[in-house]
């Protein structure tokens, strides 16, 4: 089996930057701190909705990570979106 190239993904430097000014941020500080500024959210949890693991080979799976980053979504909705595609057509027939 040939060594595959590992390929970081690439974060914008202002974008990495944001994510340590917020890092540091609550290195240092609480939520108690802000408490009262947060405002209650309504929300609903469906407990009942189940997921199914599949195991994935790791070149896929990354190869897989490279396309959902470049699509600006995450990989398992990437999979979703084509199993979805996939089996509309395959059930067509």
């Amino acid at each position: 089996m040939k060594e595959q190239k590992k390929e970081k993904i690439k974060i914008r430097e202002d974008e990495m930057a944001f994510i340590r000014r917020k890092a540091e941020y609550w290195d240092e500080h609480s939520l108690d701190e802000v408490w009262d500024e947060t405002v209650p959210v309504k929300t609903r949890i469906n407990l009942k909705q189940s997921r199914c693991l599949v195991s994935v080979q790791p070149d896929l799976a990354e190869n897989l990570a490279k396309v959902a980053v470049r699509q600006g979504i995450s990989p398992a909705t990437l999979v979703n979106t084509w199993l979805s595609e996939h089996l509309a057509q395959v059930t067509k027939h």
